[in-house]
């Protein structure tokens, strides 16, 4: 079983889970949630770069793809189309090499536009999802927060993001969204102060290059946020 940069536990990782019915290896990313489970070799970490993807495109003969792919995705739309959200760069093609595909909803994933969408014909088996406490939920845990100043802050963002996005963050605990900095997290949201000069100039130069409604797939760190607040 191969997870690629998993956002929480789907049960799999659990110490008595790792018996000899199938081993589970980490791609590309492996958070703090899951590092116990190779710790104690329950799961394995596979530093998967993505430059050696190339091997896949010379010699495609010798991929080999797993015989159940398991994927999140948004609800289908009016066409019967789904989407990968964020997260897109490999899913088509297991679906379209794997001999199942199982696709769970999540309404918490926001649609991007590209192409990173399938028809649900293509889908095997299309189930329901739960993710992310209820909306009611969240309000009533921040309001339960002592700090007035961090209280206000985290009501003003829940008022300054979708609902879904709130979902999607709190799916695996409200300890992540309790530790958010309103402060920090307000220029992403286009609140705050005025970007700087450096960020307008960066957002200018890819306004330039970047067509409307293209899909841009960007990393953490300054750049990306100069990028977003620009």
């Amino acid at each position: 079983m191969r997870l690629t940069t998993p956002g929480q536990d789907p049960g799999w990782l659990a110490p008595e889970a790792g018996d000899e019915r199938f081993t589970v290896d980490f791609q590309i990313f492996i958070g703090d949630f899951a590092r116990y489970a190779t710790d104690s070799k329950v799961a394995s970490y596979i530093p998967n770069l993505f430059s050696t993807e190339m091997k896949q495109i010379e010699r495609p003969d010798d991929c080999l793809f797993p015989d159940v792919f398991i994927t999140r995705v948004s609800r289908p739309n009016e066409k019967g189309y789904v989407n990968f959200g964020p997260m897109m760069f490999n899913k088509r093609g297991y679906v379209q090499n794997c001999r199942t595909v199982i696709a769970e909803i999540d309404d918490t994933y926001p649609v991007f536009h590209g192409d990173c969408t399938v028809h649900t014909s293509e889908i095997d088996y299309l189930v329901e999802g739960d993710y992310g406490p209820s909306n009611e939920e969240i309000r009533a845990k921040v309001e339960a927060v002592e700090d007035e100043g961090k209280r206000e802050g985290l009501l003003d963002l829940m008022d300054s993001v979708p609902d879904r996005w709130l979902r999607g963050m709190l799916r695996r605990s409200f300890w992540f969204f309790e530790k958010l900095d309103p402060a920090a997290v307000a220029p992403l949201l286009g609140k705050g102060p005025e970007p700087d000069a450096e960020s307008k100039a960066i957002a200018a130069n890819v306004a330039e290059v970047v067509s409307d409604g293209a899909n841009l797939q960007i990393g953490v760190g300054e750049p990306s946020s100069s990028l977003v607040r620009g």
